[in-house]
């Protein structure tokens, strides 16, 4: 039986970090299987996870875009000009039962200005949800808005007294070495171009919203809604995945994930880097003291369990 190795790696100044430009670590992966890196570059958490699979790069493109398409929302993304074609259609945004039952609808219906679990601005969106006497659909009503500024106006809400995520995600976006290094185009696209509804490069495929509840944190308040959009991009023989988070209900104050399919040798590198804004981690050096190991492993065993998730992806 095929038995998956795990080697970790843990750093913390970017500079030096795995995560740079080099990543000299992949020579390692098909000896190894799997290999997991972190950094912290405050604000962000950084986590990558990279599997050697024994599928060829066509088929592992084709199992992890049908995984990706489970996830898929009938909205129109943005299109290779930049923008969006007519209004969204956002009837089509409909939250699982698990984001408006139980524990999720008991913090949806205690949200008030001044303490709320639900992930909103304090100024509009908390006040709306407090006056509400249907506060579950005014909730719903308030995350469609935000994706409808982020379809129509390339802007992303932020939360609690932040209006704006944009220049965190910006920020993301120069964080990682290694993305800039071998995607410029793509990673200048996301630093600028987005932003000013910009065409997108000419190795763009295709964009698709994503509304995805995933098991992630340390409180009863799971799992985590997310929704974002899911751009592919054909980069000579790698297929590369960028996704900005829209909205999450818990925990990411600001988010984005980059996946990468790699041919090697008729198989394949997948490597998925997820950068996080994570509510815990920013409060105090003492809370990033007892948290941070907790949250680090946390991702780890999130990216593993969903690559582990797509049919034939990892071998058994």
């Amino acid at each position: 039986m095929f038995k998956l190795a795990l080697f970790f790696v843990s750093t913390t100044a970017i500079a030096s970090s795995p995560l740079g430009p080099e990543r000299p670590y992949l020579r390692d992966l098909a000896e190894k299987k799997q290999i997991s890196v972190t950094d912290f570059d405050y604000p962000f958490l950084i986590s990558q996870t990279a599997v050697h699979s024994p599928l060829s790069i066509r088929d592992a493109t084709a199992r992890m875009e049908a995984y990706f398409k489970k996830s898929a929302v009938a909205l129109e993304g943005h299109g290779k000009d930049g923008k969006v074609a007519g209004a969204p259609k956002l009837d089509a945004l409909t939250f699982p039962k698990a984001v408006v039952t139980g524990d999720q609808l008991e913090a949806i219906q205690n949200c008030k200005k001044e303490n709320c679990l639900m992930k909103l601005l304090t100024e509009g969106e908390k006040t709306a949800v407090e006056k509400s006497s249907h506060k579950a659909a005014t909730y719903q009503q308030l995350v469609r808005e935000r994706v409808r500024i982020y379809l129509t106006e390339n802007r992303l809400k932020g939360y609690e007294d932040r209006p704006s995520n944009d220049a965190y995600v910006k920020k993301m976006m120069t964080t990682w070495g290694f993305f800039a290094g071998k995607y410029p185009e793509v990673s200048k696209y996301f630093t600028d171009g987005f932003w000013a509804k910009a065409p997108l490069p000419k190795t763009f495929v295709s964009s698709m919203m994503r509304q995805e509840m995933i098991l992630f944190g340390l409180s009863r308040l799971q799992p985590i809604l997310r929704i974002g959009e899911m751009f592919t991009f054909q980069e000579g023989p790698t297929r590369l995945y960028v996704e900005l988070s829209v909205y999450s209900n818990h925990y990411f104050d600001s988010s984005a994930r980059i996946v990468e399919l790699i041919p090697e040798n008729g198989k394949t590198q997948v490597i998925v880097t997820d950068i996080m804004e994570i509510d815990e981690l920013t409060k105090s050096g003492f809370i990033r003291f007892l948290y941070q190991d907790q949250m680090e492993g946390a991702v780890r065993r999130y990216q593993s369990e969903e690559l582990k998730a797509i049919d034939g992806l990892v071998a058994a």
